[in-house]
């Protein structure tokens, strides 16, 4: 009788997680600035949020392969995603806003995705960063660029334009180096007009940043981090990650 006890059991809890994976949860889908909300199982959710961190991890270590230093890897992982994600939306194509492992497949981005993209990949490689929004002084319009921190300095890139900005002193551009000498902007090697913005004036009220203070949302790709996330945003809802950095703009 006890065995058949512990078999009752057995099957029971069994039986209880199968039924837990299989309740339906939402995924939601941005197609042509619409969202579109549909019920899957939650262990397809599962299997594919543990799928899109495994590609990440690999797509990361073949581009940083043979690298000779962190700021190699850094440059690597900026040329693979110009090459890789065409900026703009083609013709006759929709825009799309869902998984940053999508756009990798898709091929093509706005400027946040691509930065997205960017940022995502930097991350996984051990180098924290995260999306940083800039607007011109008085000005509405937003263009989304990249933050890298490395070695005590928020790094700046764009991939939508390609550039990777260069200070006084050879290096890679600053935050900072930016507030002070916007002349970094000037000689950088696209400037397109944005918006009949001039591109210079999108950097010309750069808000300063010393910290990541909230969760990356490239960390919330990786399940361990996103688990530990999710418990603590439900303890503390203010320490919910941002979306941007740069102006105020939270998830």
């Amino acid at each position: 009788m006890h065995r058949k006890t512990k078999i009752f059991v057995t099957l029971l809890v069994l039986a209880g997680f199968i039924l837990l994976l299989n309740i339906k949860v939402t995924y939601k889908e941005g197609i042509d600035f619409d969202v579109y909300k549909r019920k899957i199982p939650l262990y397809i959710k599962i299997m594919s949020f543990i799928e899109r961190d495994y590609y990440y991890r690999m797509i990361v270590k073949g581009i940083t392969k043979n690298c000779g230093d962190d700021i190699e890897k850094i440059k690597r992982i900026f040329d693979w995603t110009c090459e890789n994600i065409y900026s703009g939306i083609p013709e006759h194509l929709r825009v799309k806003d869902d998984h940053i492992l999508n756009i990798i497949i898709r091929g093509y981005g706005s400027c946040d995705q691509s930065a997205d993209v960017f940022t995502t990949l930097c991350t996984y490689a051990g180098f924290p960063a995260a999306m940083y929004a800039i607007s011109p002084k008085g000005e509405t319009e937003r263009y989304i660029v990249s933050v890298v921190y490395y070695d005590g300095r928020f790094l700046l890139f764009d991939t939508y334009y390609k550039n990777i900005f260069i200070n006084r002193n050879g290096e890679i551009a600053s935050v900072g180096d930016v507030i002070e000498d916007p002349s970094i902007i000037e000689k950088a090697v696209n400037k397109p007009v944005i918006k009949s913005i001039k591109y210079e004036d999108y950097f010309n009220d750069l808000i300063p940043i010393n910290i990541f203070d909230t969760t990356l949302r490239a960390e919330l790709q990786m399940p361990a981090r996103r688990l530990w996330y999710e418990l603590k945003v439900r303890l503390n809802p203010a320490s919910k990650a941002k979306l941007f950095y740069g102006e105020e703009v939270a998830e």
